[in-house]
């Protein structure tokens, strides 16, 4: 699985401390299928660090 973030959300996690590692683990866990809710389109809304966030999630395998 390979996990893509454009500069507007790289620089959005950067200003809020959030690693990269801490997204991956994130990305990971949508995958999984352990996700608050699927919007379809692979558009997806997750818990980071106690923080609702909506994740976009493309798997280019």
């Amino acid at each position: 699985m390979r996990a893509f973030k454009n500069k507007w959300f790289h620089r959005w996690a950067r200003r809020e401390k959030i690693s990269d590692a801490l997204l991956l683990q994130t990305a990971k866990e949508i995958v999984a299928g352990q996700v608050e809710a699927d919007l379809g389109g692979c558009l997806f809304i997750g818990e980071l660090m106690n923080q609702q966030s909506i994740w976009e999630i493309k798997d280019h395998e």
